[in-house]
C-alpha cells in the first residue's frame, strides 16, 4: 500500500510518506524464489500427485507407447535355397516318370517278342519233317526273333537300370527337400522367437525406465508437499503471496513486460530502503 501511495502524483503525499519511512524503518522479508514445482498451488500440486500415482498404477500400459513395435506376426521369407531344393526333385521326379514309361515301353516290346518267339517255335514243331522248305522259312524267321528278343531284353535291362538309379536319385532329392524345409521352418521359427525376446526384453526395459521417471517425479512433488506441511503460516503465507503475484503476473503481461516489471520494482524497492 505505502508504495502504491508513493507512486500517487501529489509530491506533499510523497513527502510524508519518505518522512515516515525515516522514522519508522520497515524490515520487510524479500520474496522467496520458488521453483517450477514450488510455483504449483497446493490444488495442482495434489492433483499431480495423484495423476503420477495413476500414471504408476498404468505403467505396462503407457509403456506401449514407447517400445519398439512387436514383430510376433512378422512372417519371415523362406531360405532361396529351398526353392532351389524343390524345384531340383521336382525335376529328378519328372525324369524318373519318364525313365519309368521307358522302362514299361521295353517290357511290353520284350514281352511281345517273347510270344512271337514262342508262337513260331511251336509252329514249327508242328510242322512236318518232310516239309522242309517252310521249316527252313520258319527257322529263319525264329532266328531273327531270337536276334530282336537278345536286343530288346537288353534294352530293357538298361531301361530298367536307368529307371531305378532315376528313381533313386529322384527319392534322394525329395528327402533332401523335406530336410531342407524343415530345417528352414526351424530357423524360422527360432528367428522369430528371438525377435519376440528382443521385443519382450525393450519392452521390459522401456517400462523399467518409464517407472523410474514416473517414480521420481512422484517423490519430488511429494517431497515439495511435505515441505509445505513444515512451513509456518508465516512461512507458508509468503510463498501463498509470490505465488499469487507470479501468477497474476504471468497472466497480465508477457515474459518481456513481466521481466521488465520485476527489474523496475527492484530498482523501486532500492531507492525507497524496501
Amino acid at each position: 500500500m505505502l508504495r502504491r501511495d508513493w507512486l500517487a502524483p501529489h509530491p506533499a503525499q510523497r513527502a510524508i510518506i519518505e518522512q515516515w519511512l525515516h522514522d519508522n524503518p520497515l524490515t520487510e522479508h524479500p520474496q522467496p524464489v520458488l521453483d517450477s514445482m514450488q510455483r504449483l498451488t497446493d490444488h495442482e500440486l495434489t492433483q499431480a500427485i495423484e495423476g503420477l500415482r495413476l500414471r504408476l498404477g498404468n505403467i505396462a500400459t503407457e509403456a506401449d507407447f514407447f517400445a519398439p513395435i512387436r514383430h510376433d506376426n512378422v512372417a519371415l521369407e523362406p531360405d532361396p535355397t529351398v526353392a532351389e531344393h524343390h524345384h531340383a526333385a521336382d525335376r529328378a521326379q519328372q525324369t524318373a516318370r519318364q525313365r519309368a514309361h521307358e522302362l514299361d515301353t521295353a517290357i511290353r516290346k520284350l514281352h511281345a517278342t517273347s510270344v512271337a518267339l514262342d508262337t513260331a517255335r511251336e509252329e514249327i514243331e508242328a510242322l512236318s519233317v518232310t516239309r522242309r522248305r517252310q521249316r527252313k522259312t520258319m527257322q529263319e524267321h525264329i532266328n531273327t526273333l531270337v536276334g530282336e528278343h537278345r536286343q530288346r531284353a537288353e534294352a530293357h535291362h538298361h531301361a530298367r537300370a536307368v529307371a531305378r538309379a532315376a528313381n533313386r536319385t529322384a527319392n534322394e532329392l525329395v528327402a533332401r527337400a523335406e530336410h531342407v524345409a524343415i530345417e528352414d521352418e526351424h530357423r524360422r521359427l527360432a528367428d522369430q522367437a528371438l525377435s519376440a525376446g528382443s521385443d519382450d526384453a525393450a519392452r521390459d526395459a522401456a517400462v523399467v525406465a518409464l517407472q523410474r521417471t514416473i517414480s521420481s517425479e512422484l517423490a519430488d512433488h511429494r517431497a515439495e508437499h511435505q515441505r509445505r506441511q513444515a512451513l509456518t503460516p508465516s512461512q507458508r503465507h509468503q510463498e501463498e503471496r509470490a505465488r499469487l503475484e507470479l501468477t497474476t503476473a504471468a497472466g497480465d503481461f508477457g515474459r518481456e513486460e513481466y521481466l521488465d516489471l520485476e527489474i523496475n520494482q527492484k530498482i523501486r524497492r532500492t531507492d525507497l530502503g524496501l
